[in-house]
């Protein structure tokens, strides 16, 4: 657990650069860092749809 959370550290720190995110809507230049914060629940989101249609 402590391995994890210097490496999410080390991955906050060293990306600090910008780039551009087109994510179901206009395009947005955010830091590498907070990208994740943007992908992460959209990706969680199709994940549990694609879930709950394979259970039926």
């Amino acid at each position: 657990m402590c391995a994890l959370a210097l490496l999410t550290l080390v991955f906050l720190f060293e990306n600090t650069g910008a780039t551009r995110i087109r994510l179901l809507g206009p395009e947005v230049t955010v830091p590498v860092r907070t990208a994740p914060l943007f992908t992460g629940p959209v990706g969680a989101l199709c994940g549990a749809c694609a879930m709950r249609c394979r259970d039926r």
